[in-house]
């Protein structure tokens, strides 16, 4: 008796972790909106179906200015619209804003968001941070701290080699059963 106590126990353990870790992931985009540097509201679903690079960044972090113009390469190098890459700028004065967009050259779009928007995708207020979401808009990874073309280029080029052998495994039909 006490043995199926135990393992009823275990059981609800388990289950609860998973319904815990189901919640962890879920699309945290889903409605998500900012505005941009013009002040017109974007809704964040224009993204969908596509990969998309987010990096919440700020003007007086000296980290982030430095990140932004790897970021740029980023942007260049998957024009091909499979990847976006946007910047989210937090905790700031709007008024520098475009300043710092001719320090750093970007041209990727820039919007304003809030600390809220932050701490909602990724539980932390640490900036620069850098989000990948897939195509639904779920995380796939998240950097903290300045990063530079390299990492995230070749997490992006990983993940895409897998999503292509996984669609190209469910696509190949076997021949030999005839």
């Amino acid at each position: 008796m006490l043995l199926s106590i135990k393992k009823y126990r275990a059981f609800a353990l388990v289950l609860l972790l998973l319904t815990f870790l189901q919640a962890q992931n879920q699309n945290k985009t889903n409605g998500l909106k900012f505005t941009d540097i013009s002040g017109a509201p974007v809704a964040f679903d224009e993204f969908k179906g596509q990969i998309t690079v987010i990096n919440f960044w700020a003007t007086w972090c000296a980290a982030c200015l430095k990140e932004m113009p790897e970021l740029q390469k980023l942007h260049q190098s998957f024009s091909d619209n499979q990847v976006k890459v946007v910047g989210v700028v937090v905790m700031s004065d709007t008024g520098k804003i475009n300043q710092m967009l001719k320090i750093t050259g970007v041209n990727y779009p820039i919007f304003i968001g809030t600390r809220q928007h932050l701490q909602n995708l990724s539980h932390s207020l640490i900036i620069p941070q850098t989000i990948i979401l897939d195509g639904q808009g779920n995380i796939l990874t998240k950097f903290e701290g300045a990063q530079n073309f390299q990492n995230i280029s070749q997490f992006i080029k990983n993940y895409l080699s897998e999503v292509n052998l996984s669609t190209n495994n469910h696509n190949e039909t076997d021949l030999s059963k005839d």
